[in-house]
């Protein structure tokens, strides 16, 4: 534990040192044309007491990682007009546990183009090639801990295309199409490799000129392809069929409110309906699948009440599919609270609540009822000390909790922090 104080000591000190020539220099731009290109490099140290996220006998180690990246961004005069694209890699090397060290890679581009007529489009691509230990959640599933405390090698691309069309300043309409497919590298895991398709419209009317309220319905289609290939699953130890997989179509009816960017608050909340019926009546291992309906919810929403204050809230009360072999399917509810305040010279502080809640459905007899709660808190500091270069602390705590002894396994503890540098050219 010295030899993690020291390390940290050195980091935070030598940064200091060098901040009063980084105040004196002045930050370069680069332009292509009509494109901006923003090249950045981040550097951190990390320090965490349970490594692999066990239950018991936590190790603890310290991490380097490194981030470079680069973002390259057009902006058109006619709005709403727009091409981004951009690169982010992380690569961790553990100061003892090098079996545990990692890459993560990942790229994005989006475009957008309004019409004077009032048709617009949007496309959104993300793409993630990761081996890192920290599951494998998302936008869409921001609950999915597969593969926790464990190197995890995959992939997966997130494709959406939205269409619109503006009839006058009130009325507007949208269509939307998203594509999510994960994939696997060992064999043992690819049993979870699917394939998402959705598709929605909606109706949106304006009640101000950045505020919306909406109708909007949802098709969701989830395709676990490589279990209806015959995949081994190494928890239950069977295998899959095209007659057991986890095959299911979901709906969703939401009512919501979205508010554009440009004042105190934006964002978007939506609530409603959902749905989740499976493709097959049983499991691979021979218990039935229940179809599930209830109430959802998702969204984020970002409130500056003053101008160097900014709160965040983001939840999501949705129906998953399940890696576990007690049940196929579960509801996550989530819910997050953060605030960032800028203070006095440069400096701006960071805290954070989280609570989340797995509650696993349709046991079989005999099984004891399944759910888990996760508690994450977090304060972190940050001093800008130009435009371009940021020095960052945080110190992050997080649990979770199971609902019974037969699942104690899957319980952790976890303090973590990091001193952090960044260079935004």
């Amino acid at each position: 534990m010295k030899r993690i104080a020291k390390q940290f000591t050195i980091l935070f000190v030598s940064a200091m040192l060098a901040a009063p020539a980084a105040v004196c220099s002045q930050p370069r731009t680069m332009n292509l044309g009509p494109f901006q290109v923003t090249p950045s490099l981040g550097y951190r140290l990390n320090y965490s007491d349970n490594v692999f996220y066990a239950a018991a006998d936590a190790q603890e180690d310290l991490y380097h990682q490194l981030t470079p990246g680069v973002r390259v961004d057009y902006a058109s005069p006619r709005p709403g007009t727009y091409v981004n694209i951009g690169y982010t890699g992380d690569f961790a090397w553990y100061q003892d546990l090098t079996d545990n060290d990692w890459q993560r890679h990942q790229g994005f581009a989006s475009l957008g183009y309004e019409a004077p007529a009032g048709f617009y489009f949007k496309v959104d691509e993300n793409y993630t090639w990761s081996e890192d230990p920290f599951g494998t959640f998302n936008d869409y599933n921001q609950s999915s801990q597969f593969g926790l405390g464990e190197k995890t090698r995959r992939w997966d691309n997130n494709a959406r295309l939205t269409l619109g069309y503006a009839f006058g300043r009130r009325w507007f309409a949208e269509g939307t199409y998203r594509n999510y497919r994960i994939r696997y590298d060992l064999w043992k895991d690819a049993w979870q490799d699917r394939i998402e398709d959705e598709a929605g419209a909606g109706l949106f009317y304006r009640i101000t000129p950045r505020t919306s309220v909406f109708a909007y319905y949802a098709n969701i289609s989830t395709e676990y392809d490589r279990q209806n290939e015959g995949e081994r699953d190494p928890n239950r130890g069977v295998n899959w069929s095209s007659d057991t997989s986890q095959d299911n179509r979901q709906e969703r009816y939401w009512l919501g409110v979205r508010v554009d960017s440009g004042g105190k608050l934006d964002g978007e909340l939506r609530v409603g309906y959902g749905s989740q019926a499976f493709d097959n009546a049983r499991d691979a291992n021979g218990r039935p699948y229940e179809d599930w309906d209830g109430v959802v919810a998702a969204g984020t929403v970002w409130y500056r009440p003053t101008t160097r204050s900014l709160l965040t809230l983001n939840l999501q009360h949705t129906p998953l599919g399940s890696p576990d072999a007690e049940a196929a399917m579960y509801v996550n509810t989530l819910v997050e609270l953060s605030l960032r305040q800028e203070l006095a010279h440069r400096f701006a502080a960071r805290v954070a609540g989280q609570w989340s809640y797995d509650d696993y459905k349709y046991e079989p007899p005999g099984v004891p009822e399944k759910n888990f709660s996760r508690y994450r808190l977090v304060a972190g500091l940050d001093w800008t000390i130009r435009s371009w270069l940021t020095l960052g602390l945080e110190y992050a705590w997080e649990e979770k909790t199971a609902s019974d002894e037969a699942y104690a396994d899957s319980a952790y503890r976890a303090n973590t922090g990091f001193v952090a540098v960044r260079v935004n050219y």
